[in-house]
């Protein structure tokens, strides 16, 4: 009976820490603002970001930061510009990244919104598709999508 009760309590146990686990990579809260900072990678087993947890991405930064067109917009201009790829490149310019940031762009961004970078534990690659994500969207936020054309 002891051993049965250390095995319900073991597994109980384990179940709890996947569900925080699962929490924690996914709806990681961070920050003074405890915003959840929108964390989908490796949902596919995968070290890159695939299509699926870009979008996931695009979804969870949208809920927190209004932008204008909301989700769908987000996610039209980042399919226009990337097909959601996290590693797009562009062959003629320097933009690279799921919303296809020129390096000039990349640089003042990361250069102005410190707090956020900070705040959202945003790293320095356009590569990084959260980082791309999480930067277009709070862009948008503050400016519209102007700076990719104004909409889909």
């Amino acid at each position: 009976m002891k051993r049965l009760l250390t095995l319900v309590l073991a597994i109980s146990f384990a179940l709890t820490l996947n569900g925080t686990a699962h929490a924690g990579i996914n709806e990681k809260y961070v920050g003074p603002h405890a915003t959840p900072s929108c964390r989908f990678r490796y949902l596919d087993g995968d070290v890159a970001f695939s299509t699926y947890e870009v979008q996931r991405t695009i979804e969870c930064a949208t809920r927190r930061w209004e932008v204008p067109g909301g989700v769908e917009i987000a996610k039209c201009i980042a399919k226009r510009e990337s097909g959601f790829y996290w590693a797009a490149d562009n062959p003629f310019s320097s933009a690279s990244g799921v919303y296809q940031f020129l390096d000039s762009t990349w640089a003042s961004q990361m250069n102005t919104r410190t707090e956020f970078i900070a705040d959202q534990e945003i790293q320095r690659s356009v590569w990084n598709a959260r980082s791309s994500v999480l930067i277009a969207v709070r862009m948008a936020h503050g400016e519209g999508w102007s700076a990719w054309g104004g909409g889909c």
